[in-house]
């Protein structure tokens, strides 16, 4: 298939019905199915709390930047308990996952569970965690990172005052980034640029973001990692010029309704023309890990509720409605990145607590074989490896 450069772009209208609200305007109401840890008799609206600053935030038990935020947004909290803001995390999962997760995680402010997903439309929310900041006359004021929630912007949120945020550019999730309107949205588009500074795009490098139309949208990523993308192989098995992991770059892909295999060949087949790549393809033995079952009945089933939800600490997993395969990334992490395969057969999601010694692989091992029944073995199997035989590093952009 010949490399495709389209350049078909999509006016904000076409994605009105579900785009974030705009900033200095009323913010929607808000419909919750059930409203955690508020005052009893609370009324899950805006118009309940007028005269309140509200930071609110789309999150989910299963999203690791928003369960990595809590501690920050908990302290904020607690820090402003007795000032005039309320701090309100809505998410979209079932009553008992958010319960058992919030046992074993607090959360310092108020918890919304928006069941029928009809505040996530009315907000537009396309990725999580996303965050939300409405003063106290129910404007919406800044819709900031996680991170970038500081106690001289929420002061600025209470008071009144310009927020930091309205004196940049922070890009609305919706808005196509070819930045041009009034045409017709694209069937199939992959954009490759360098990447623009965060205070234009809104996004920190390395953020993935999908939108309407079957948009995916990546920032500030080097080439080594969009090969991690389009190949579906290990980063450190691509072999490459040092400017592969300097040089950042944003894309865009879109592809047909239901046609998500395309999206990985496309991106692939555009950036081998975009960088004039010459690659070799090798198989290499390679020392991995092998997790098996030796004792199903040691793992206790979710009873069909998926939330794929996990907290982490040295030396402790816990998982909520988790999958094997879940696991298998987490014990990666704790065996120096070595790939871990899992061939246990096990296809249900699982409540877990794992527990060993932090830094000590016997240990590990253990815990998996005597808490879970699961054993982990290394062995060395072929494994595919990425060569860049030859590339051009742009100098015109």
């Amino acid at each position: 298939m010949k490399a495709i450069f389209l350049v078909f772009i999509c006016s904000l209208s076409c994605f009105a019905q579900n785009a974030t609200p705009p900033v200095n305007e009323k913010a929607p109401d808000i419909e919750l199915s059930r409203l955690l840890q508020a005052p009893h008799g609370t009324a899950s609206s805006l118009a309940a709390l007028r005269g309140k600053a509200v930071v609110m935030e789309f999150w989910a038990t299963w999203c690791g930047p928003c369960v990595a935020a809590v501690p920050h947004l908990n302290e904020l909290a607690e820090q402003y308990e007795d000032k005039p803001v309320t701090f309100l995390s809505i998410t979209d999962e079932d009553y008992d996952v958010v319960s058992s997760f919030l046992k074993k995680r607090p959360i310092s402010g108020w918890v919304g569970i928006d069941k029928d997903g009809r505040t996530f439309a009315k907000y537009g929310v396309t990725a999580r965690p996303q965050m939300i900041l409405i003063d106290h006359d129910g404007v919406l004021r800044s819709t900031p990172e996680s991170a970038e929630v500081t106690p001289a912007l929420i002061d600025a949120l209470i008071s009144g005052m310009p927020m930091a945020s309205e004196k940049g550019s922070h890009r609305p999730p919706t808005v196509p980034m070819e930045l041009a309107y009034g045409v017709p949205p694209p069937l199939l588009q992959v954009l490759i640029r360098p990447a623009a500074p965060p205070g234009i795009s809104g996004y920190a490098p390395g953020k993935v973001t999908k939108g309407e139309g079957g948009r995916i949208e990546y920032f500030g990523v080097n080439l080594r990692t969009l090969l991690v993308y389009a190949k579906k192989i290990r980063g450190d098995r691509i072999e490459a010029p040092k400017w592969f992991d300097q040089s950042l770059y944003d894309v865009s892909t879109i592809v047909p309704s239901g046609r998500d295999d395309l999206r990985n060949s496309l991106l692939e087949e555009n950036l081998m023309a975009a960088f004039s790549l010459q690659v070799q393809s090798e198989l290499r033995p390679t020392s991995i890990y092998v997790i098996t079952t030796s004792d199903r009945a040691k793992l206790r089933s979710s009873n069909g509720k998926e939330s794929a939800g996990f907290l982490t600490h040295p030396g402790q997993f816990t998982g909520v409605g988790t999958s094997i395969l879940r696991l298998t990334f987490l014990v990666s992490q704790n065996v120096g990145g070595a790939e871990v395969i899992d061939e246990t057969g096990l296809t249900g999601h699982y409540d877990f607590d794992l527990v060993w010694q932090s830094g000590n692989l016997e240990s590990l091992q253990s815990a998996l074989r005597d808490q879970l029944g699961l054993t982990i073995r290394k062995e060395v199997r072929d494994r595919e490896y990425y060569v860049v035989k030859e590339a051009t590093q742009p100098t015109t952009w």
